[in-house]
């Protein structure tokens, strides 16, 4: 063991400074300290795999509704387009005008129904004298109501698309059409974004639970180290620590005797 050792690196590090016989234990200590490092550094990790998973675990109990909060928020912005202020001004200014004149459309219809009664009570009046005649007044008296009706909604109708204010209204309108594609173009994008973050926390959540913790300590290097091998390996390598160490003292002691004596 003692000329294997001498051939390691660690040992030629220190040959030039020391014997051959300390440098082969330095050298062995160096290498019997790396391995318990080693080792022991695998098995504060193995032994760390299940606060690591409650980090992540909580980590991802926490993100999740933040997320989903906004992906709502995009879809609903995406649904309701705000208007701005002078959007909101024109809309008003043209809602007004345009319900000034349905007014008047109303008020005008209101009338004529109010006529067609009228003569609806006189047809049913001349009903027991001439029931011929009735039928047909009663059908003229139909017909120009119809007429009548249709005739005062094109009217109004007319005068609203004619207007200024249909315009106004119909550039609201554009605008608020073209505003929500682009919060919708937006939307996907930001949702696409928000899903595959969903969807790696969904993965973290797997890596990190029951079963992926299980199956990530059933493959950790330290989890084959069986039985009394890992406090061997520990344990081992302390003592070649500490058996080097005593070794190198022990040679320098005797070196400073040696000059003492002389």
């Amino acid at each position: 063991m003692l000329l294997g050792t001498v051939s390691n690196e660690p040992y030629q590090r220190v040959s030039s400074d020391n014997s051959p016989y300390e440098g082969a234990m330095l050298g062995a200590a160096i290498g019997a300290g790396g391995a318990g490092a080693g080792v022991f550094g695998a098995r504060m990790h193995y032994k760390g795999i299940d606060k690591r998973a409650e980090r992540h675990l909580n980590a991802i109990e926490s993100r999740e509704p933040v997320i989903q909060r906004k992906i709502n928020k995009v879809n609903e912005q995406a649904a309701k387009p705000r208007m701005s202020f002078m959007q909101k001004a024109k809309s008003k200014i043209a809602d007004t005008g345009i319900n000034q004149i349905n007014n008047l459309r109303t008020a005008q219809l209101d009338g004529l129904s109010s006529k067609n009664e009228q003569l609806r009570n006189v047809v049913d009046s001349m009903y027991r004298t001439n029931t011929s005649a009735t039928k047909e007044a009663d059908l003229s008296r139909r017909n120009h109501y119809a007429q009548s009706y249709a005739d005062i909604n094109n009217h109004y109708d007319n005068v609203i698309q004619g207007s200024r204010l249909s315009k106004m209204k119909q550039q609201v309108e554009e605008s608020m059409e073209n505003k929500q594609a682009r919060l919708e173009k937006n939307r996907d994008v930001k949702v696409n974004k928000l899903n595959k973050e969903l969807d790696h926390l969904s993965s973290g959540r797997q890596k990190w639970g029951e079963d992926g913790v299980k199956l990530m300590k059933q493959k950790h290097p330290y989890a084959h180290v069986k039985g009394i091998g890992r406090s061997a390996a520990v344990i081992g390598a302390s003592a070649l620590i500490g058996g080097g160490a005593g070794m190198i003292l022990g040679g320098l002691t005797d070196e400073v005797n040696k000059h003492v004596k002389q």
